[in-house]
């Protein structure tokens, strides 16, 4: 049902629940009469939920609504060190295969967590070919199946790959449980959610994905909150990650504990992360920033120009959009197109980077 788009659904649902209201109010003096008028409030808060997720983005069509269902299933088995994950149907050329894996945890205060796969077209065809990875951190509140239900990112890889767009990539984003107003960093005293994000899951990948284990084949990035932690991360760990992806990029904290920095240090924030790295003479990293024009503009403008005065090479852009899925759906394509162009391995030659003075 891919193709059903979810106002479809919430329209057939509120008909329904209108029906079931009329027949419960025509069979009120009866047990019927019960049921078919709870039906009919469960039909209308189904369909009120759709009709949200459809303005949103959030949840698009059918194929969505059935991935969220799928991560709500008990966690899957941890695989065996050193074994191979293996899609759960054979991809084809011009079709990849994603699923849902457990991640176990040595990070402290993160118990074990699901991430969501996505191989690329001919990973079952090509058997001994290594890739590179995209890993992707959802946004706050959310959790690792946004970029593939809303984010619908396993599409847009395998039509940017048919293209000869975009190398062929795997993809990987992992549940980081945020709620409302978190990012995804490592708090003082509590989750460690980006030793998580970077040792844990990158481990897990390059054990059981035909990876390129190299900082050069990894892309980092991430949508709202997890546009920030990758930003706040990417910069500061060049030797893991090769590139840096924000999209509806933002410049504070929700969080009092990251914005007054642990134990008296430094703010965990974009910009002094750009400017520790500077100070500490770690290698620049190739950063894409695309913010809405309808949310924060300005803070695209500002990493830009603290990015380039740290050497680093910026695409920093203003798209129209709000700060929603749909808005990410849209503009993580080009965002992966131009950090592989950057790092060499987009099927085109990389021209020279452009900053937000062509995109303000």
């Amino acid at each position: 049902m891919p193709g059903v788009r979810t106002w479809w659904l919430a329209v057939a649902l509120g008909g329904a629940a209108a029906a079931l209201g009329v027949g419960g109010w025509r069979a009120r003096r009866s047990a019927v009469g019960g049921v078919l008028a709870a039906s009919a409030v469960l039909a209308c808060g189904a369909g009120v939920a759709l009709g949200w997720g459809a303005a949103t983005g959030y949840v698009p069509d059918a194929h969505a609504v059935a991935l969220l269902l799928r991560s709500r299933l008990p966690m899957p088995a941890a695989l065996p060190e050193g074994s191979q994950a293996e899609p759960p149907h054979p991809t084809s050329a011009t079709r990849g295969a994603t699923w849902r894996v457990r991640i176990p945890a040595t990070a402290s205060g993160v118990g074990d967590r699901y991430a969501w796969v996505h191989v690329p077209p001919g990973y079952d065809q090509e058997p001994g070919r290594r890739y590179p990875v995209v890993y992707l951190w959802h946004g706050s509140p959310g959790t690792g199946a946004d970029w593939f239900a809303a984010g619908e990112v396993d599409r847009t890889v395998d039509a940017l790959v048919a293209g000869d767009r975009l190398a062929a990539t795997i993809v990987v984003a992992p549940d980081l449980g945020l709620g409302l107003d978190q990012e995804p960093l490592d708090r003082p005293g509590g989750a460690q959610l980006a030793t998580f994000a970077t040792r844990d899951v990158v481990g897990w990948a390059d054990d059981h994905l035909r990876t390129v284990p190299d900082a050069g084949h990894r892309v980092l990035g991430g949508m709202s909150a997890g546009a920030y932690g990758a930003l706040v991360v990417g910069v500061q760990r060049p030797d893991l990650f090769g590139a840096v992806v924000g999209v509806l990029p933002y410049e504070r904290p929700s969080e009092d504990d990251l914005r007054q920095g642990a134990a008296g240090g430094a703010p965990s924030t974009p910009a002094a992360a750009i400017d520790a790295a500077h100070d500490a003479g770690l290698d620049p990293v190739p950063v894409y920033l695309v913010a809405a024009s309808k949310d924060d503009p300005d803070a695209a403008r500002a990493l830009g120009r603290t990015l380039r005065a740290a050497h680093h090479d910026v695409r920093a852009l203003v798209r129209p959009g709000h700060h929603d899925w749909r808005f990410a759906r849209e503009q993580v394509g080009p965002g992966l197109v131009w950090a592989e162009q950057a790092l060499g391995l987009a099927p085109s030659p990389v021209s020279a980077p452009r900053d937000a003075r062509r995109g303000t």
